[in-house]
Parts: C-alpha cells; structure tokens; sequence
C-alpha cells in the first residue's frame, strides 16, 4: 500500500515542448507581421514560404498542446485512482483500530485481572495504536493525492486552450469569409476555454489561500499542545528512571506503577510532535500551492492570447510567472529545511533509546544473576526477581520508542526528498521560457536532480510501508497469542 501519491512530473517534459513550439510559431507570426503592408514581388514569395510555414508549425504546437493535455490528464486520473485506494486503506485501518479499541476497553473493564488478561488489554491497545497511525497516514496522503488530480485537471484545460490558440494562429493569415467564420468560430472557443482553465487555477490558488491560513493558525495551537506534551512526558519519563534506579522493593514497586503513565505520556507527546508537523507541512505546502497557482495562471495568459491581445502585458506577465514560481520554490525550500531538521532529531533520538535499551537490557542480565545466586531464605529476592522484570520491561519499551523515532525519521527523510523534488519542478518551470544554452543546460541538470529526488523518496515510502506491514501483522499476532492464552 503507498501511503504517498506520485506527482506532476511526467508532464514536464511535454510542457517544455509544448512552450517550446508555441514559441517558434509566435516568431513566424512575428515576421508574417513585418511583411504586412510590403508590397514587392519579393515580399509576397516570402509571405507565401511565411505561410506555409506557420501551417506545418501551427500543427506542430497544437500536437505538442493535445500532448500536454494527455499527459497531464493522465497523471490526474493516476492520482484519483490512488486516491481512492489511499482512502480505502485509511478507512479500513481506522476500522481495525476502532474494534481493537473497543476490544481493550473491554479487557480493561473485565473483572478478571489475571496476567494474560493484562497481556490481552496491551495487546488490543497496542493494535489500535498501530492500525490509527497506517489510518492517519493514508488519510494524509489521499489528501495530498486529491490536490495532484486537482492540478493534473487544471493544466489539462490549459492546454486544451493552447491547443485551440496554435490552431487559430494558422487560421490567422487566410482571407475570405469561410476561413472568417473559422477564425470566429475557433476565437469563441479558446475564449470559453481559456476562461475555464483560468477559473481552475484560481480555485486552486484560492483553495491553497484558505488552506494555508488554517493550517497557520491550527499549527500554532497544536504545536503549544506538542510543547505541553513533551514537558509532561519529560517528567514522567524522568520519575520512572530515577524510580527504576532506587534498587530498593519501594522502589521497584513505585516503578512499577509509573511505567504505564511513562510511555502513554511519551506516545502521546510523539502524537503530538507529529499532528503539528504535520499542519506545518500543509501550511508550507499550500503557500508552495497557492504562489504555483499565481504562475499558472499568469502562464495560461500568455499561452492562450495572441502577441497583439497582450501588447506590452507579455514581459509583465512572464515576470509575474516567474516571481511566483521563485516564491513557491522557497516554500518548499523551507519544508526540505525543516524535514531534515526533523530526521536529524529524529535519529538522534532513537540513537539515545538504542543506547538506554542496551543498559536496561545489562541492568537485567546483572539482577537476573544476582537473584539466581541469591539463597531461597534471601530477604533480597524478590526484590532482586522485581528489579529483573522491571528491567526486562524496560528495555522493550525503549525498543519500541526507537522503533517509533525510526519511523518519524523515515516519514521526515521522504518529506524532505519530496520537498526538494518540487523545488527542482519548480525552479525548471521557472526556466522554461529561457531559450538560452544557459537554459537549456539548467533544466537538464534539474531534469536529474528532481529525478533522483524522487527515486529517494520512493526508497524512503517503500521502507515505511514495509514497516507498516511488519507492524501490522506483529500487532495481530500479538492479539492472538493473547487470545489463546
């Protein structure tokens, strides 16, 4: 199951194509332009070669536009197909989790307090825990997949309207009343089409807008509820320690009774932690949107209307396209910037675990020792046999929270190598006017740079969903042993 959805890119190539002919046929109109009113001999041989020209041109733009079109229409059905696989997984995740849920209120509600019962309730909670996580993440990553289908429809529509634009640019040097009505006729058309492909990618942008400022403000609440959270689990965690370190049975005891509400305090600070970066990631990447948005329409501008309709607007417009895509750019700049901020912590906190688990797991073979060479009479032994257990207990819990922090650096590491990949389009749509060898050099190397950014982030999804997987099914057997016992 990919928890992400794949993205616009495969429609790179065809929109530099597409502005690429589009291109050379605004320069033969150019100079169709320059001959208007020259009435030489020589004049009239080079409208005619101008003519014939323009009409294998105009075929060329237009093919290259449907290109565009299909591509792009392609990866929107792609990304509503794995939309709707992404949100069948959430819910049938979120179901798992919700009966697990009730199955562990139950257990803990049972008049039967026996140790398998107990193994039971840990058993169901633990399955709820991991099911409402895959749930969670399929949920995030359908949304993210609904704004690919949303964007692939609206550049669809754009270059339907280019299409129609480079189809009319042919049609613009024939004289006589029917090619007149084709030329009414094709205006009429690019009109409506132009229109439509505006108010898509304002919806867009509006959307994003909206979007953006909630996540703002919801990422400020929820990233004061993640401090809270790590302050509390902060201390509980600490008492537990120092409780685990008192070798004596009081100790033992009050350790004992702190362990449950240690690792419900530091699961619910990592729930926490993730909620609000999770917000942070949808406020960046709705700005990212939004800017985007303001490119593409700018661009559908330029694509859709004749040099003529644009006058002096043409250089404006590019400059506008450009900005925004600059601005869309450093969004994702910072979202690649704070990912790899969060691996880094990440990491080094399942390092720090990796290494707690290793003492916990000396301190219990150390009293394991002590209570099998402790006499039967030993006042000390069943301390000696709880100091064990307790050890026993917590370096699983250790285990599983470095297990947990792998998981966030995995999911951060995949952020960021998607955050970069989106820089890379970016700054490439930027570019894709420039007909510069400058240019064209650029956008190769950013063709391979995007390329690779996605391979990563592929290899980071494949891991995760493996790690669902192998939790999944650990959580069910878990629940069965349980069960059987």
């Amino acid at each position: 199951t990919m928890t992400a959805p794949s993205y616009n890119g495969g429609s790179d190539d065809a929109k530099g194509n597409a502005q690429q002919q589009q291109g050379i046929l605004s320069g033969l109109r150019s100079d169709m332009n320059k001959l208007k009113d020259d009435a030489s001999a020589g004049a009239e041989e080079r409208r005619q070669q101008l003519k014939g020209a323009m009409d294998a041109q105009a075929k060329k733009a237009a093919d290259a536009q449907e290109n565009l079109k299909k591509t792009a229409q392609a990866q929107a059905d792609k990304a509503k197909e794995q939309r709707a696989a992404l949100e069948n997984k959430a819910s049938e995740c979120k179901k798992k989790a919700e009966d697990a849920k009730a199955k562990a209120e139950e257990a803990k509600n049972s008049k039967d307090d026996s140790p398998s019962m107990m193994e039971r309730f840990e058993a169901y909670k633990s399955q709820a825990k991991t099911e409402a996580d895959r749930a969670y993440q399929n949920k995030v990553a359908a949304l993210e997949a609904k704004k690919e289908e949303l964007k692939g429809a609206a550049e669809a529509k754009q270059a339907e309207a280019g299409a129609t634009k480079a189809k009319l640019e042919a049609k613009m040097n024939e004289t006589g009343d029917k090619a007149k009505a084709e030329q009414e006729e094709l205006k009429k058309k690019l009109g409506e089409q132009k229109a439509a492909a505006l108010a898509a990618q304002e919806n867009l942008r509006k959307e994003a807008e909206d979007q953006a400022s909630k996540a703002a403000a919801k990422g400020a609440e929820l990233q004061h509820t993640a401090t809270q959270k790590a302050d509390a689990a902060k201390q509980s965690q600490g008492e537990y320690r120092q409780a685990l370190s008192d070798k004596s049975a009081e100790g033992q005891k009050r350790a004992q009774e702190l362990r449950a509400k240690a690792q419900e305090d530091s699961e619910a600070a990592s729930s926490a932690r993730r909620d609000a970066w999770e917000k942070q990631k949808e406020e960046l990447r709705a700005n990212a949107q939004k800017y985007e948005s303001s490119a593409e329409s700018a661009r559908t501008e330029l694509i859709t209307s004749t040099d003529e309709e644009l006058g002096d607007r043409k250089a404006q417009l590019e400059a506008t396209a450009q900005e925004a895509n600059k601005k869309a750019a450093a969004a994702q700049t910072e979202l690649k910037t704070e990912a790899a901020g969060r691996a880094a912590e990440a990491a080094e906190a399942k390092k720090n675990y990796e290494a707690e688990a290793a003492q916990h797991k000396q301190d219990a073979e150390a009293a394991k020792k002590d209570y099998e060479a402790a006499k039967e009479d030993d006042a000390n032994k069943p301390t000696l046999k709880m100091q064990f257990e307790n050890a026993l207990q917590a370096e699983v819990d250790a285990r599983a929270n470095a297990a947990a922090k792998h998981k966030e650096e995995l999911r951060a590491n995949a952020s960021k190598e998607r955050a970069a990949a989106e820089g890379c389009r970016l700054e490439y749509e930027a570019l894709i006017d420039n007909n510069t060898a400058e240019g064209a050099k650029r956008r190769d190397e950013l063709t391979t740079a995007m390329n690779n950014h996605k391979k990563a982030e592929l290899e980071f999804q494949v891991k995760i969903d493996t790690q669902n997987e192998e939790d999944s099914k650990a959580a069910e057997k878990r629940v069965s042993d349980a069960e059987k016992n």
